[in-house]
């Protein structure tokens, strides 16, 4: 509650800092007029964003079995989410338009169980998500199983 009724930044630092939420500062931006697309007279807000956190790892399981009739294409649907990913194509979470919501994909780690044609995944780590680490007879696969999906 002294969070949300702290009247001056001096005030909230000290609540943030005494609810243990040190890595969040306090934001201020301006609401875009919609109609000149310059800054809406008296509309100024704040907001409370997280800095300088260092995030749990996110994992994706794929299980093959449920993929359809092409399971390697959708093996090949998940590189290019990597790839776009790894490049800033793709924000994740709240207030991605207004510059929020960037990740940065230090590796991606493989561990594939099962599907003897992707057994050279095993173990590989892509350093950046770069997916260009992928031994080339794999992404000549994927890339078939992918033309084929499209119908290209």
């Amino acid at each position: 509650q002294t969070i949300t009724t702290a009247e001056k930044s001096e005030d909230l630092q000290l609540a943030l800092n005494n609810a243990n939420l040190n890595h969040t500062q306090q934001a201020f931006h301006v609401a875009i007029d919609r109609w000149t697309g310059g800054a809406a007279d008296g509309f100024l807000y704040s907001t409370l964003e997280p800095i300088g956190i260092d995030w749990d790892p996110i994992y994706l399981r794929l299980d093959l079995d449920r993929a359809g009739k092409n399971p390697l294409s959708v093996v090949a649907l998940v590189f290019l989410l990597l790839r776009d990913m790894a490049h800033g194509r793709i924000p994740i979470g709240f207030g991605v338009n207004r510059g929020l919501g960037a990740i940065q994909i230090n590796q991606v780690k493989f561990s594939v169980q099962g599907d003897p044609q992707l057994q050279g995944l095993h173990g590989l780590v892509l350093r950046g998500g770069d997916i260009s680490q992928v031994p080339e007879n794999l992404l000549k696969l994927l890339q078939q199983a992918w033309q084929q999906e499209v119908g290209s």
